[in-house]
């Protein structure tokens, strides 16, 4: 109201008519609405404003049409003024806004005009007043948005062929811990849940590497493992510090904050131990070391005992799956029994001349990281199982003890005779 009546008294100069009647050119008409609509940075705002204009009753519908069209492709510069600051797929977002906009801008303009060129629309040169605007707004994004629906992969495409990928760049999750989601607790929760998933993933990443190195003797990019190693650290330090930030958690995402803290660490160790198995590699590379075809045997199994078991800790903590906790807890007693298995046997051959000393010492480093890293993923899968499972408002690590207790019931002896099956029978 205030604005129509802002504008009542330029309803009978006749510049503020002609203006108007110089809109009915289309191209004029979408350029204004655009640049409107880009200053003030709201569709909504200038679609008010028009609304108020067409009060006066000087804007035609062949003036109106092409500024509405206009105002949605000017909405779009508030998308992309945010993305500027983003990561790749955040200005991929912001693309496809804009070729959204501008692809359904053409199509109706293209239409209207063409129907027009072939009938006489009665309404073309009328008067538009405040509903007809509204209407002509809403009727315009719903067709669009059935337009595309069936396209969607369109405009990926085009999104992606304007943001182009370059070579994957390790840390360019940490780009999703923006403190703009500080305004949404849960949301900044849930991309740090994405951030401490994929610690465990190049976690894993690492721990894969360093095993084909160690028992296939294939060479790999020490430079790779170096910067998973760096991007794990990273993680941890910023992670720290941006969950500091994270206020106003309703109680359930309290407990999950009150995991992901927990886990992180646990990650972080991970990858240390992976970085230590790194340093054998790199004794038994540098000296030409070799293990007997026995000894190799013993540690390709707990190698894939440990990739398996950080495998169902990946997934356990992604998709909060407590009943992954249960076969975690099976696997890492059958790997501690594997270490006190594999370091009496190893000590034997060394007794009886079968190994050299050479590699003996890194054989029992070697079992030893792989103990350890499975301790880690035990107390992840217990953090988890806490979480899903635990009925309280807190999550108290007090509990630690009486929730992996639970986890060892029927199912778990189960589990616990697979993996004996599995990887520790064949080794006795």
């Amino acid at each position: 109201s205030i604005m129509e009546g802002s504008v009542s008294a330029l309803r009978d100069l006749p510049w503020f008519r002609n203006l108007f009647a110089a809109m009915t050119n289309p191209l004029l008409g979408i350029l204004a609405g655009m640049l409107v609509t880009a200053v003030i940075q709201s569709s909504s705002a200038s679609v008010g404003i028009l609304q108020a204009v067409a009060a006066t009753g000087a804007v035609k519908y062949s003036a109106a049409i092409p500024i509405i069209l206009g105002q949605n492709i000017g909405t779009c510069v508030t998308a992309l003024l945010s993305a500027l600051g983003g990561n790749k797929n955040a200005k991929r977002a912001a693309m496809i806004h804009f070729y959204f906009n501008l692809i359904g801008t053409i199509l109706f303009i293209t239409g209207i005009y063409t129907v027009r060129s072939l009938v006489k629309l009665p309404f073309w040169d009328l008067p538009i007043d405040k509903g007809g605007i509204a209407n002509f707004h809403t009727l315009f994004n719903v067709c669009v948005t059935l337009i595309f629906i069936p396209f969607n992969r369109v405009l990926v495409w085009l999104a992606e062929k304007t943001i182009r990928s370059k070579e994957v760049i390790i840390g360019e999750d940490l780009d999703l811990l923006d403190e703009r989601f500080y305004e949404t607790p849960v949301v900044a929760l849930e991309q740090c849940s994405k951030v401490v998933s994929s610690m465990g993933v190049y976690a894993l990443i690492n721990v894969q590497m360093v095993n084909r190195g160690i028992l296939e003797h294939k060479p790999f990019h020490v430079e790779n493992f170096r910067e998973n190693e760096n991007y794990i650290d990273r993680c941890e330090a910023r992670l720290s510090k941006y969950m500091l930030g994270i206020k106003g958690l309703s109680e359930k995402s309290k407990r999950a904050y009150e995991e992901m803290m927990h886990v992180i660490g646990d990650f972080e160790r991970i990858g240390d131990y992976a970085e230590n198995l790194l340093d054998q590699y790199d004794v038994i590379t540098a000296q030409g070391l070799s293990f007997s075809s026995t000894a190799a045997a013993e540690l390709g199994l707990m190698q894939r005992a440990t990739e398996e078991i950080l495998e169902l800790t990946n997934d356990a903590f992604t998709y909060s799956d407590s009943s992954a906790s249960v076969r975690i807890e099976a696997l890492e007693g059958v790997i501690d029994a594997m270490r006190e298995t594999l370091k009496s046997q190893h000590i034997m051959r060394l007794q009886n001349g079968e190994c050299t000393v050479n590699t003996g010492i890194p054989f029992l480093d070697i079992i030893h990281n792989y103990e350890k890293i499975s301790d880690h993923c035990s107390n992840i899968g217990v953090y988890v199982a806490m979480y899903v499972d635990d009925e309280s408002d807190r999550f108290d690590i007090r509990e630690y003890r009486k929730i992996a207790q639970s986890l060892a019931g029927e199912k778990h002896q189960d589990w616990v005779q697979h993996y004996e099956e599995k990887y520790l029978k064949p080794i006795m």
